[in-house]
This record gives C-alpha cells, structure tokens and sequence, in this order.
C-alpha cells in the first residue's frame, strides 16, 4: 500500500486491486462508514472475521484495507 499523492510504475507481476487507485475517506466527527469484512483480518489489534459488519466513526481518516468493503 502506499499513502500520499505519488507516481509509481507496478513490477512485473504485480496488479492493482480492482483495477483501481482508492481514495481515502476523511470522516467527520457526525459521520460514519458501514463496513464489512470480505476475509478475515487484524485491525488495531482486534481480529475481524469474514462477514462481520460494523460502523467506522468519525472523525478519522480511513484507508480501507483490501479485506474490507464500504457498504
């Protein structure tokens, strides 16, 4: 993963995930994201297992890892 605005060239044998460059969400401090676990995964020491769900309060920045979908 790399955070910032940066231009890079992949290597051989590597691809992007979905084909795409994700943003990151900035949340305020009255807003949230809905978010499920596509794998399981540790976030912030806890362990998330595929298929839970939860909330992501703000006011954060958030850069979703590649196990998780905003919902």
């Amino acid at each position: 993963m790399k955070k910032g605005e940066d231009k890079f060239f992949l290597n051989p044998g590597e691809t992007l995930e979905g084909k795409k460059v994700f943003d990151i969400t900035i949340l305020a401090e009255d807003e949230a994201l809905l978010l499920k676990a596509k794998d399981s995964f540790k976030e912030d020491g806890k362990e998330i297992k595929a298929g839970s769900i939860w909330l992501k309060r703000g006011p954060c920045e958030y850069i979703p890892p590649i196990e998780v979908e905003i919902m």
